[in-house]
């Protein structure tokens, strides 16, 4: 038998069976034959042997539109037993698996979702994601080490946003110091969590934003409102003035410009007012610690030469929510930053109020939580422009969210816009989530006080609500919040991310 093993050629596996050298005479073959298709059989059904505990398994993963079958843009998060399973990088910089999927410790963003992964041969859950637009889809999976495993996770949309283009105002990146995001891991993360825009803020510099999307292919994916971040601190004299987003600023963009020594808060805004004049200058953070605009400057509303100080009439915008503070450091809640935004406004300060993240991470602090709803004439790309966006932050036509989708009008008008109302015209508010947002209670505050609180027990939810509102000019802001954080799609932060919505002042003017 060993002569014959030695002359002849094994075909099959474990069950080997040779075939002899020489021709094998007729009578023989076939019962042979009949051995061959009994021995194939037996193969066939055997159960294949236990997998290690790291084995790993391949996994088609498709993110679809509900409505019509085509993979979206989307965020991926998966656990095992309760861990967060980890298939890129910890730190800053993800990892490319293919060309359009891109990897960090804690999440997987795809360009779209249509891809293979290696995945570990165990149960595991995945939480598919595409921004505050979408439902959030749950899914499970055990891998199989011997065959592809195929997994399609339907996204139904929940929000009809037409009109807005969202868009992160502060924006960190590889540029900083203090950042090493690349530059196209930022474009496609942004994407993938749904914005529309973001506006790249790094401190004193510039990247090549417009080389990097054409280069992905995404110019008409993504529009970038070119900015910097105004750091006076970390200047080669540093000057403890605040910190103040300015965009969009040119390719040529030179810091040296505005460096000047011994500035005051004002003399620094007059500078960027004067260098960049159809820029919006927004006041970052205001009440962070030692570098926040307030508190380096003493921001006091009694003060009778606080614009000439503060040089507040130079400011155009004014960073409410900052998440990257509160995370940081458990900053001031936005209740307080509404106070203070209240007073610019009695005073004669019409800023516009927005919110940001301040993210200098890939994943754990992820764009777009909150972002800047902004009503614009073209919404959709290719024809959503800088100066379009410009135009309508401008003009304080926002709402910022985390997650609440609010819309709010009175007589035809909504935030930013002047209405010549009646005494008796109701306010128009309809709010709305994805199922992943909570929403409880809805407020409308005017002039600064809160004059009406409304529960929302479902959503979406329709109000019309008469205000008594005094002959003469008044403001009406709105927001929207909910007692449940929400879930960790908006990052993974070291206290839970709030669920919150708040319009711009939309003006009123009262006829007798």
């Amino acid at each position: 038998m060993q002569a014959l093993a030695q002359r002849g050629k094994p075909v099959w596996g474990e069950h080997a069976v040779f075939a002899y050298a020489r021709p094998m005479p007729r009578v023989f073959r076939a019962p042979v034959s009949a051995l061959w298709v009994w021995l194939a059989a037996c193969a066939s059904t055997r159960e294949p042997p236990a997998a290690g505990p790291d084995a790993t398994g391949e996994v088609h993963i498709r993110v679809l539109d509900a409505a019509d079958g085509k993979p979206l843009r989307c965020k991926l998060l998966l656990t095992a037993a309760g861990e967060r399973l980890a298939l890129g990088p910890p730190g800053m910089i993800g990892a490319w698996l293919s060309p359009h999927v891109l990897a960090s410790d804690l999440a997987v963003y795809g360009d779209p979702c249509d891809l293979s992964l290696s995945l570990p041969a165990r149960p595991l859950q995945l939480q598919a994601s595409a921004g505050i637009e979408w439902d959030l889809v749950q899914g499970s999976v055990t891998p199989d080490p011997w065959r592809p495993t195929t997994l399609d996770l339907k996204l139904t949309r929940a929000l009809d946003t037409t009109g807005y283009a969202c868009v992160d105002l502060h924006v960190h990146s590889a540029p900083s110091f203090d950042s090493e995001v690349p530059l196209d891991q930022r474009i496609v993360s942004a994407l993938a969590e749904g914005l529309d825009a973001i506006a790249p803020t790094d401190h004193e510099a510039v990247g090549d934003w417009d080389a990097e999307i054409m280069r992905l292919n995404l110019a008409d994916a993504l529009t970038i409102l070119l900015g910097t971040e105004v750091t006076s601190d970390i200047w080669p004299e540093p000057q403890p003035l605040g910190h103040f987003g300015v965009f969009p600023v040119p390719k040529s963009f030179d810091p040296s410009q505005h460096q000047l020594s011994f500035q005051t808060p004002g003399s620094l805004l007059q500078r960027l007012d004067m260098l960049y004049p159809d820029s919006l200058i927004q006041v970052n953070h205001p009440r962070w610690d030692n570098i926040g605009y307030f508190n380096v400057a003493g921001f006091d509303p009694r003060d009778p030469g606080l614009d000439q100080r503060l040089g507040l009439s130079h400011l155009d915008a004014i960073e409410l929510w900052n998440s990257h503070q509160i995370d940081v450091t458990g900053g001031p809640a936005m209740e307080l930053m509404l106070d203070d935004f209240y007073t610019l406004l009695d005073l004669g300060f019409p800023l516009v109020a927005t919110g940001n993240t301040d993210t200098h991470e890939l994943s754990r602090h992820p764009l777009g939580y909150p972002r800047n709803c902004v009503r614009v004439a073209n919404d959709r790309h290719p024809g959503l422009t800088p100066d379009g966006l410009v135009e309508g932050l401008r003009l304080g036509r926002v709402m910022v969210t985390s997650g609440p989708w609010l819309e709010v009008s009175l007589a035809g008008h909504g935030p930013g816009e002047m209405a010549s109302v009646g005494a008796s015209t109701p306010l128009e508010i309809s709010v709305d989530a994805a199922n992943w947002v909570a929403v409880d209670r809805v407020r409308i505050v005017v002039n600064g006080r809160t004059v009406t609180t409304i529960p929302t027990p479902s959503l979406p939810a329709h109000f019309q609500v008469p205000l008594e509102l005094s002959s003469g000019v008044s403001y009406i802001m709105v927001t929207a919040e909910g007692d449940a954080p929400l879930s960790s799609v908006a990052g993974e932060l070291s206290a839970p991310q709030r669920s919150f919505a708040f319009t711009n002042p939309l003006w009123v003017r009262t006829q007798p």
